[in-house]
């Protein structure tokens, strides 16, 4: 039964939905191990999203599971504004599902998806846009080249530059070393280990109405069209996470749409852990983070042999073998689902 009239029939029209929505899609289940700065990473990963976008946008978060902490953060972001929409999963429903929920329920014209461990410099945004406003046929735009991904899911890419007599081709090592030195360290790589890995590839770099691309894109971030994204359908969800971001970069491939990075980087890949120097961009953008992990001069001989110890190879396989039936037993194993 229905008691007087109600109130918001005659309110004002509620307020439309910003052009581009930021979605991060965050995964922290505890804080301990290798996610010990789970928090501190996501806290700096959405003060770079608040401090260095521009463009009229709205922020969207999932949350794929997380602690009570993490949560309990992401709802206070929310409740202070700097948050517009907050989904939270009760338990962890894979990558390639949040995803579909995310490319689904994202508002925007534009959807600017990232894992929740990046770190957006400013003008990020203008230059993804750019990029898709500019380029034919763009299906994805990421922020940070990368001279492994130039034959990856790439003959639409290369076969619509082409074919468009206005797009200018260069080839060659055109990536910044400072670029590839950044790549190599958010993902934990050797510098001098991904030269010789991609020797033998050259960079491809497009130019089109005086706006720069690399060829190429990761996954882990990018912006597109939400319409182009529906077009590609949903991933599987059944898929094991890394096959699943494979088979949409190849999915967009097939469908005939470009995968471009920026001319120059815009994202870093914080990963799981913050560094000292990445601890001070924290502290520049006036994130409060736990403690810095220092070293004095007396505990390195400790330090090289613990090394030591952990880098041998059965010593590495056991303790790694452990800690995956561990993580399998308490956030993916049937005792979960049995209590």
């Amino acid at each position: 039964m229905r008691v007087g009239t109600n109130p918001s029939k005659h309110a004002i029209a509620a307020k439309a939905p910003a052009p581009v929505t930021v979605a991060l899609l965050v995964y922290v289940p505890f804080e301990s191990g290798y996610f010990k700065d789970g928090l501190d990473v996501v806290r700096l990963c959405l003060q770079s999203v608040y401090q260095n976008t521009t463009p009229d946008h709205d922020v969207f978060v999932f949350d794929n599971g997380s602690a009570k902490s993490i949560v309990d953060f992401l709802q206070a972001e929310q409740r202070d504004g700097r948050i517009q929409y907050l989904a939270l999963a009760g338990s962890n429903i894979g990558k390639p599902a949040a995803l579909n929920f995310i490319f689904g329920a994202a508002p925007g014209e534009y959807i600017a998806y990232s894992d929740g461990d990046a770190f957006f410099f400013p003008g990020w945004l203008e230059a993804h846009l750019d990029i898709l406003k500019t380029f034919p046929r763009v299906g994805i735009v990421n922020g940070l080249p990368a001279r492994h991904l130039m034959d990856w899911a790439t003959k639409s890419t290369i076969a619509e530059a082409q074919a468009n007599p206005d797009i200018k081709i260069e080839k060659g090592r055109l990536i910044p070393e400072d670029v590839i030195a950044s790549l190599c360290e958010g993902v934990g790589r050797s510098f001098d280990a991904y030269l010789k890995e991609t020797e033998h590839l050259e960079d491809v770099k497009l130019t089109h109405r005086g706006v720069q691309a690399y060829v190429g894109a990761h996954h882990f971030q990018f912006v597109a069209r939400k319409s182009v994204l529906s077009e590609l359908g949903p991933m599987q969800a059944t898929l094991a996470l890394g096959r699943a971001e494979l088979e949409f970069d190849e999915k967009i491939d097939r469908a005939g749409y470009m995968r471009l990075s920026t001319g120059s980087q815009f994202v870093f890949h914080l990963g799981n852990l913050l560094t000292n120097k990445w601890r001070q961009v924290a502290a520049d953008y006036s994130v409060n983070v736990s403690g810095a992990t220092r070293s004095s001069s007396s505990s390195l001989p400790m330090q090289r042999l613990r090394l030591r110890i952990r880098e041998n190879s059965v010593v590495k396989r056991v303790l790694l073998k452990l800690y995956g039936s561990i993580f399998k037993l308490y956030y993916y194993g049937e005792s979960k689902h049995q209590s």
